[in-house]
């Protein structure tokens, strides 16, 4: 497990060597660059926030990045833009104890999440919020979605390795042995 500093960014990743599984954790927020590649299964979590500015890839098809946030995770305005419609990429599960927040894109591009979006909600009210302030142009939102989510499996088997089964822990409780 790498403990970060207050404030940190992850400009280049921690996780080196030779372990399937890699744990990045801070007390307090967490800054994810442009261009930042997941090099394997990793959990990334803050007891603050965290900050993406896209693109958040992974290194391979295998490879995938779980990103858990106390408060809140903002998408950042990506470094991509062009003419026609272009969509900023995050490949990874993203989850926040109270909002996620996508950020206007100057450029006009979309979000395509590979992975997830779970957000808990304000403490003030309860709501699960996604509160997404991106928008695409007019002539591309008949055809295009501002935010697509293409789930993958891989996260929830990911999350069933890295947090244990739910079905597992209830049949633990009531005495029931998993072998």
């Amino acid at each position: 497990m790498f403990e970060l500093q207050d404030g940190s960014d992850l400009s280049a990743n921690p996780c080196e060597g030779t372990t399937e599984y890699c744990v990045i954790s801070s007390e307090g927020d967490i800054t994810i660059p442009s261009g930042f590649v997941c090099s394997r299964k990793t959990l990334i979590t803050s007891a603050g926030n965290i900050y993406i500015t896209p693109d958040f890839t992974n290194e391979d098809s295998s490879d995938a990045c779980i990103l858990l946030a106390n408060g809140d995770i903002n998408i950042e305005d990506g470094l991509s833009g062009t003419e026609d419609v272009h969509y900023d990429v995050i490949q990874a599960l993203l989850i926040a104890g109270n909002n996620i927040v996508i950020e206007e894109d100057t450029s006009g591009d979309g979000l395509i999440v590979e992975g997830g979006l779970i957000a808990f909600g304000s403490e003030d009210t309860g709501i699960s919020n996604i509160i997404d302030n991106r928008t695409i142009s007019w002539g591309y939102r008949n055809s295009y979605p501002v935010i697509a989510v293409n789930n993958s499996a891989k996260y929830g088997l990911i999350s069933k390795d890295i947090f244990g089964s739910q079905v597992e822990i209830f049949k633990l409780e009531i005495g029931f042995k998993p072998y």
